[in-house]
């Protein structure tokens, strides 16, 4: 529901055409899918700084 008003108010309100709404969902979707994958890195990095996982890692990568 809250998807169909989003499109209503580009319309309506914006007076944005339908091509336009498309590209505005598209790169609503880009966005998001960003924002869930700079959150990974972040946590990835986060546990990188652990003093502890960087020896182990260390480690691992001479022995493999």
């Amino acid at each position: 529901v809250s998807h169909a008003l989003w499109i209503r108010t580009l319309i309506e309100d914006l007076g944005i055409n339908l091509a336009g709404v498309e590209v505005i969902m598209r790169m609503a979707a880009r966005m998001e899918d960003m924002e869930r994958l700079i959150g990974e890195m972040q946590a990835r990095l986060s546990g990188a700084h652990n003093p502890r996982r960087g020896v182990a890692r260390i480690t691992r990568n001479r022995q493999g």
